[in-house]
Formats: C-alpha cells, sequence, structure tokens
C-alpha cells in the first residue's frame, strides 16, 4: 500500500525532458566502429555505455549513417598515412556535425516511443 502511494506522488516528467535526459545520456556515448575498405558497415559497439541499450543503439546509428555519408571521400586516399589524416580532417569538419544533427530525430523517436508505451527509464 504504502509503495503505490508513493508512486502515485511522483510526477510524471514531460514530455520535453525525457527528451533532454536521453540527449544528455546519448552524448556520453563512446564507441567503436569498423568496415571494410568498400565502406560496409561491419561492426559498431559501444565501449562506454549510457546504461541504456537503446540509447547506446542511437549513438551506433548516427555512426553509421554519418561514416557512410562520408565513406567516398576517404576512399580517395592512396596512403595509410594520407587516409588517417583524411579520416581526422573529415571526423571533425564532417562526421561530427552530421551525429550531431543524427542525434536529434533519433533521440525524438525514442522519447516518442516510452511516452506511448509510459516507460520511464
Amino acid at each position: 500500500m504504502l509503495a503505490l502511494a508513493i508512486q502515485a506522488a511522483t510526477p510524471v516528467p514531460a514530455p520535453e525532458s525525457d527528451i533532454v535526459v536521453i540527449g544528455r545520456k546519448a552524448r556520453n556515448w563512446r564507441g567503436t566502429f569498423q568496415a571494410s575498405s568498400k565502406g560496409v558497415s561491419r561492426e559498431c559497439k559501444t565501449k562506454r555505455s549510457t546504461g541504456d541499450l537503446e540509447i547506446d543503439a542511437i549513438g551506433c546509428q548516427a555512426t553509421v549513417a554519418c561514416y557512410t555519408e562520408s565513406h567516398p571521400k576517404m576512399a580517395e586516399t592512396k596512403s595509410r598515412k594520407e587516409a588517417n589524416a583524411r579520416m581526422n580532417a573529415l571526423m571533425q569538419a564532417e562526421m561530427l556535425p552530421c551525429m550531431n544533427r543524427a542525434y536529434e530525430p533519433l533521440v525524438a523517436a525514442l522519447a516518442a516511443s516510452r511516452r506511448g508505451a509510459g516507460v520511464n527509464k
């Protein structure tokens, strides 16, 4: 009985706060991504989890989408040294901004899904 009273008295967060919380957690995610020389996705692994598998998946989704978009420019390089330098430049100039843009709809979709299912994580 007491547990029910405490649960009922706990305020339900506004939808915007769900988006803020998910977004904040998503930005703390860290992972690695490997692809073949043809740009085909091989593997995305979480290195630092948010503690929420659905939010971790957002990090991989954004990484894969943005790598796929930038891969043709990376494939133009000949030497390994040139490839590493180009990758670092593209990461700063294109991939990170792309990932920041990619997070917004993914975070909003997860928040909406959780609101619809009544889930608060």
